[in-house]
């Protein structure tokens, strides 16, 4: 298996961890952030990123604050 199979796959396993996405899904949604310009992906991860260090759940009503 090539190295660009290999990632494929692996983004594309990574992908269908997330609530509700497919295998299929997971394939459409890699496919298409492969086609994205450098700068899109860039703000994506960014903003992941971002949330995740500033978003928390609440220890006593967890909910996000």
């Amino acid at each position: 298996m090539s190295l660009e199979v290999r990632v494929f796959t692996n983004l594309v396993d990574h992908l269908s961890k997330l609530p509700g996405l497919g295998k299929k899904s997971a394939e459409r949604m890699a496919l298409f952030l492969i086609r994205q310009n450098g700068d899109f992906v860039d703000k994506l991860i960014e903003n992941i990123k971002k949330a995740r260090a500033s978003i928390i759940i609440c220890s006593r009503c967890f909910n996000y604050t």
